[in-house]
C-alpha cells in the first residue's frame, strides 16, 4: 500500500521537527531471512557511527547502539529513526534493538507482518476509499460519459483501492478509454501491471513489478501455506473460514486428515506474518486477501495444475448437493471405453471435519486391537471380557452409493 513511500514523505515534510537528522535503515532484501536482516541492520548502524566519527569498542549490535546513544545525547537534537521493511519472525529482544537508541530519537518502523502489534502503536495503511481512488484514477483524464464513469469506478474496486495500481492505470487512461483499460486489466494476455515500476520520488529503483510484488514469495510447490493462499485467491472477495480451509485440504493429497488442522493453523500464522491475510471482523476465524494479491496468485502461480485441483474441490465443498463428474469404464460401450457418471457429494453440513476423520482413525485402531475381534484357540478366552471390550464402543455404519461413513461414540471409557 506504499508504506515506504509514506515514511519517506513523512520524513521530508516534517524534517524541520528533527534537526538531529533522519537515520534510514533498509531491511527489504531480507524478508525471509530475519537473522541476516539483523546482521545488515548492524552493518548499517556501524556505517552511521563511521559517518559520525564514533569508534565502537566491539562490533556487536548492542555495543554499536550504546556508542551511538552517547553520540546522539551529546548532540542533544531530536532525530528520526526509520527502519524500513522489517521482516517477520523477529524475537522480542531483536525488535527492541530496532528502536532508536536514545530518548531524543522518534522511531518509525514499516513492516508487512501483522504479528508486531504489541511492539508499538500500529498505523494501518489501508486501501483508498472509492472516492479517493476515483480521484487518483481520473487525475490524468476525466471520463467522457456515464459508461466511462462506471468503468472508472469499477477499476477502483478491481484493484481494491491500491494507490500504486491506480497510479499505473491512470497513466494508461491518458492514451486510452477507461473501458479499454479495464478490459486490458482483466485480459488473459500480457499483464498491464507486470511492467517495471517507475523510479520512486527518492530516486531508488523499484524492486519488483506490482503484478507480483504483493506475493509473499513465488508460488510453485504444494505446501500448506501456498495451498491456503491459492484457496483464498480462488474465493476472493468472499472470505473462507478456517474450517472450510481444513475441509478442502483434508480432501486432497498429500495431507493426512488428522494433520490438516495443525497444518492450516501454521499456514495462517505464516501468511499473517507476511501480511497477506485480511481478517474478517464479523466472522471469527475467517480470512480473505486483497484483490490484487488474489490476481497475482491466479496469474503468476507456477503450479497451475495444483490450483485447478483446489478449485474443483473448493467448489464441491462450498456448494451443497453439488455433483462431481467422474469417468468410469463402460462395459457395454462399443466405441468409447469410458462413460461419465454423476456421483453425489456430501453437503457442507455432513462432510466430516479433519478432527472427525482423525477420531474415526483412532476408533478403527481401537477396534482391530480389542480382544473381541482377535482370533483365539478353541476353548480359550472369556466371552464376558470380549463383550465388555466391545460394549465400550457403540458403532454404526451408514452406507451410501459409493460412499461409506462411519460414526462412533464412546459410551464408557475413552479410546486411548
Amino acid at each position: 500500500m506504499g508504506k515506504s513511500l509514506l515514511a519517506q514523505e513523512y520524513a521530508l515534510h516534517f524534517s524541520s521537527a528533527f534537526p538531529g537528522g533522519v537515520f534510514w535503515f533498509d531491511l527489504h532484501p531480507y524478508q525471509e531471512q530475519p537473522s541476516k536482516a539483523m546482521e545488515s541492520y548492524a552493518e548499517q548502524v556501524s556505517t552511521v557511527l563511521a559517518a559520525l566519527r564514533v569508534t565502537a569498542s566491539t562490533p556487536s549490535l548492542p555495543s554499536l547502539l550504546s556508542h551511538l546513544a552517547v553520540a546522539l545525547g551529546e548532540r542533544n537534537l531530536p532525530c528520526l529513526w526509520v527502519v524500513d521493511g522489517v521482516p517477520d519472525g523477529l524475537a522480542a529482544d531483536q525488535l527492541n534493538l530496532l528502536r532508536g537508541p536514545h530518548l531524543l530519537t522518534a522511531t518509525l518502523i514499516t513492516t508487512r507482518s501483522l504479528r508486531y502489534t504489541v511492539f508499538a502503536e500500529c498505523v494501518d495503511v489501508a486501501p483508498l476509499s472509492d472516492a479517493d481512488g476515483y480521484r487518483l484514477l481520473t487525475s490524468r483524464r476525466v471520463p467522457d460519459d456515464e459508461l466511462e464513469h462506471a468503468a472508472a469506478l469499477a477499476l477502483v474496486r478491481d484493484v481494491g483501492g491500491h494507490p500504486e495500481a491506480l497510479d499505473l492505470l491512470a497513466d494508461l487512461t491518458a492514451t486510452s478509454t477507461f473501458v479499454v483499460v479495464r478490459n486490458r486489466l482483466h485480459a488473459h494476455g500480457p499483464d498491464v501491471l507486470a511492467s517495471p515500476r517507475s523510479v520512486s520520488a527518492t530516486g531508488a529503483p523499484a524492486r519488483r513489478p506490482l503484478a507480483t510484488a504483493l506475493l509473499p514469495r513465488p508460488l510453485s510447490g504444494a505446501g500448506p501455506a501456498d495451498d491456503v493462499l491459492r484457496l483464498l485467491a480462488l474465493a476472493c472477495p468472499a472470505q473462507l473460514s478456517q474450517t472450510a480451509l481444513e475441509d478442502v485440504l483434508s480432501s486432497v493429497g498429500p495431507y493426512d486428515p488428522w494433520d490438516v488442522g495443525a497444518l492450516v493453523s501454521e499456514a495462517v500464522e505464516a501468511l499473517r506474518g507476511s501480511g497477506a491475510l485480511c481478517h474478517e471482523p464479523l466472522h471469527d476465524r475467517s480470512w480473505t486477501i486483497h484483490p490484487l494479491l488474489a490476481r497475482a496468485v491466479q496469474r503468476h502461480d507456477a503450479n497451475v495444475a495444483r490450483q485447478e485441483d483446489l478449485r474443483r474441490v473448493l467448489l464441491h465443498t462450498l456448494v451443497p448437493g453439488a455433483s462431481l463428474r467422474t469417468a468410469v469404464p463402460d462395459q457395454s460401450a462399443t466405441t468409447s471405453p469410458l462413460k461419465v457418471e454423476l456421483v453425489p457429494t456430501a453437503s457442507v453440513g455432513t462432510r466430516p471435519s479433519p478432527l472427525e476423520r482423525a477420531a474415526a482413525f483412532d476408533l478403527q485402531v481401537e477396534l482391530v486391537t480389542r480382544v473381541g475381534v482377535q482370533p483365539l484357540p478353541r476353548d480359550h478366552g472369556s466371552l464376558r471380557e470380549a463383550l465388555a471390550s466391545l460394549h465400550s464402543l457403540s458403532c454404526f455404519r451408514v452406507a451410501t452409493d459409493g460412499v461409506t461413513a462411519v460414526e462412533a461414540q464412546r459410551t464408557r471409557h475413552p479410546c486411548r
